[in-house]
């Protein structure tokens, strides 16, 4: 007994090695791999199963893969499930003049480019969105070890959100995040890769107090909202760029309402949009 139960542990073990060779090897999905090896292995066991030394072993291997394998199944069904549901995502669906988009579930991000001047404190190259440690479910551009400010190009790390929207007009872009400090506060936004925000002297400023994310909706220069266009029902992409790292977002909001929030308000915190 004790023997049989050595030789399940043993060929549970190379079974489990043979899976992930497959698997890696070739490239495959993780249910494609343990098919093949499961078929391999059965091959094996058919060819040993007719020598009369083997035969034992044989049916306590058969018992200890077909439990292993599925085991393996059905624990990658339910994974494959959690995926589809939780992570797979097209488009956030606009409804009745709003859509709410998290920072950190964007669709899709562009890297840091080097700046038209050549200079260095323009180049946004290295400089990508990373999760901040210090508010829960906010994005940094980070590094923030040397200053970097793109001015009134789009060079730095951008973050993509498509949205669906089936009503056309124009929609005011609240944004709710945190400046580090005057030199790590702004950045700009826009619709279809052409950013609203470019045509003022500090793109859209972020508050760095107080020392929290909070809601802006104007320039901090002067009272004017940032609005995005949306001509026709359809499908479009929102971005949000860094115009100078160290700055840190944490929702955008787009909405058909005037005066939602002022700069500096901390709430409301309206849910984020579905999406699909």
């Amino acid at each position: 007994m004790r023997r049989e139960v050595a030789i399940q542990m043993i060929v549970s073990g190379l079974t489990g090695l043979l899976y992930l060779v497959i698997t890696y090897s070739l490239g495959l999905s993780e249910i494609a791999g343990q098919a093949i090896g499961f078929v391999v292995i059965l091959i094996v066991g058919f060819f040993l199963a007719r020598i009369d030394r083997f035969r034992r072993i044989v049916q306590s291997y058969a018992i200890a893969i077909l439990a292993l394998f599925s085991m393996s199944v059905v624990i990658n069904i339910a994974l494959l499930r959690q995926l589809t549901t939780n992570t797979t995502c097209f488009a956030f669906l606009e409804e009745n003049g709003q859509v709410v988009m998290e920072a950190e579930h964007f669709t899709n991000e562009l890297s840091g480019r080097p700046h038209s001047s050549g200079l260095s404190k323009r180049d946004a190259t290295g400089i990508s969105w990373q999760d901040n440690r210090d508010f829960s479910g906010t994005l940094q551009a980070l590094p923030d070890t040397q200053h970097t400010n793109t001015m009134s190009e789009t060079n730095g790390p951008a973050l993509l959100y498509v949205i669906n929207f089936k009503t056309p007009g124009k929609y005011y872009v609240y944004v709710r995040g945190l400046g580090v400090n005057v030199d790590g506060d702004s950045i700009h936004v826009g619709l279809g890769g052409t950013a609203v925000s470019i045509n003022y002297v500090n793109g859209l400023s972020l508050l760095t107090d107080p020392k929290k994310p909070t809601w802006v909706g104007h320039h901090k220069e002067s009272d004017v909202n940032v609005i995005v266009d949306v001509p026709a029902p359809g499908i479009y992409t929102f971005y949000l760029w860094m115009r100078e790292n160290g700055v840190i977002v944490d929702k955008i909001w787009l909405d058909r309402g005037q005066g939602k929030v002022n700069n500096g308000d901390t709430s409301p915190n309206p849910s984020e949009s579905q999406c699909k």
